[in-house]
């Protein structure tokens, strides 16, 4: 048991003495603070705190609870005294804290405090570490009742590396709200499908370490704030080094790298059955008609052709650099229904692997919107590309637009 202030106060020099060691072990992040898990210590994550605990039986137990970055003011001791009244006081009822000597490093700065405590027959030490800059606190508590893991308390707090916020809050909240997107893709047997039943699979990398194992129907132009419902298929993503290990609420997956822009499922797999990364497609202006029906493509007449009321509503949508589309005849069919208010004449752009369609009355449609894999979208040779989910191919040139 810890009994005087004595050996708290040695355990806590000995902490601030090595707070932003930098150890060789794995690290790991949560929020801005950097560390290395502790050993046979039980772990619980939450939004806004971060909990290692080990108990000893009559040994006793220790948890140590890092709480997310919060904004706060420039004045470290009013951070402290703010932190202490609603992290200790409240919670355990202690009385008057105990500081013990602070510290400045790159930047933050540190104020340590302690006290006793009894709470429920439990009798033992609380420590607050609190730590500003730039107006943003990060709080480390640690409750023991016993010196049993002094030792491993002392290695995992002096591992602790607190990294600098940003200076500009709004443009981190934007960065946040808008990540940038990486677009995999790989031509592979449907599940459940026949030899000859093939069909594109996606992989979506997020620059904040998360993932998706489809290409969302509306592509990933504002997916996550205009689109919500997607937000419970996203997991997380960690790189093992000659792999990236994929989690969510489906499952594992497993992305051997091969290439720079190549990935696999599996370690012997064959360059065919590669994810390739699609190249960029933001801004990009196209030309061309293009349509999902192959027979159009090899250049016959279709029994769609035949039987429709209207000789002009072909399944042709054409593209025009000038940044102008006129779609003849293709209901882009969503999850609800089918959208014909985007047949006719608008303009058109693409913005993360999102084609957006406006129309000459100013209604937005926006459907994914990919290149092939890994080929170029802005070559005059590109085929074709991959349009609400389906195939468009490029037509040729002798495809000209009915008159409206």
């Amino acid at each position: 048991m810890i009994k005087t202030y004595k050996q708290m106060k040695k355990l806590l020099s000995l902490i601030l003495i090595g707070f932003s060691f930098n150890a060789c072990a794995q690290r790991e992040t949560f929020d801005i603070v950097d560390f290395v898990s502790p050993k046979g210590w039980q772990r619980s994550e939450k939004p806004t705190t971060l909990a290692f605990s080990k108990e000893g039986g009559k040994e006793g137990f220790c948890i140590i609870t890092i709480y997310k970055s919060i904004d706060a003011t420039d004045n470290a001791q009013a951070n402290f005294d703010m932190s202490w009244e609603a992290l200790i006081q409240k919670s355990l009822g202690n009385g008057k804290v105990v500081m013990q000597p602070g510290s400045t490093d790159n930047g933050w700065e540190t104020k340590i405090g302690s006290s006793s405590f009894e709470k429920e027959g439990i009798k033992g030490a609380v420590i607050l570490i609190s730590s500003s800059k730039d107006k943003k606190l990060v709080n480390i508590v640690s409750i023991t009742n016993t010196n049993a893991f002094q030792k491993e308390m002392e290695t995992f707090l002096g591992g602790i590396v607190l990294k600098s916020p940003s200076n500009n809050p709004i443009q981190t909240k934007n960065a946040a709200m808008n990540p940038k997107y990486d677009l995999w893709m790989a031509h592979k047997l449907a599940l459940g499908g026949s030899l000859a039943e093939y069909s594109f699979q996606y992989v979506v990398l997020s620059s904040d370490n998360r993932c998706l194992f489809y290409l969302p129907e509306k592509g990933l132009n504002n997916v996550e704030q205009d689109f919500p419902a997607s937000s419970s298929s996203w997991g997380k993503v960690s790189d093992n080094g000659n792999k990236l290990v994929l989690i969510n609420k489906f499952g594992k997956m497993e992305l051997y790298k091969k290439e720079a822009n190549a990935m696999s499922r599996y370690a012997d797999s064959k360059p065919g059955d590669y994810y390739k990364k699609c190249k960029p497609v933001n801004g990009i202006r196209i030309e061309g008609a293009y349509s999902p029906d192959i027979s159009l493509y090899k250049n016959k007449s279709t029994l769609l052709d035949k039987a429709t009321y209207d000789p002009k509503k072909r399944p042709i949508i054409f593209f025009k650099k000038d940044g102008t589309y006129i779609n003849e005849g293709l209901a882009f069919s969503n999850i609800t229904k089918g959208d014909d208010f985007a047949i006719g004449k608008g303009t058109y752009e693409i913005v993360n692997y999102s084609l957006i369609l406006t129309t000459q009355s100013g209604k937005k449609l926006q459907v994914a919107f990919a290149p092939v894999l890994d080929a170029n979208p802005t070559s005059v040779d590109n085929g074709g590309f991959i349009i609400n989910s389906n195939l468009f191919w490029r037509l040729n040139k002798t495809f000209a637009p009915n008159k409206y």
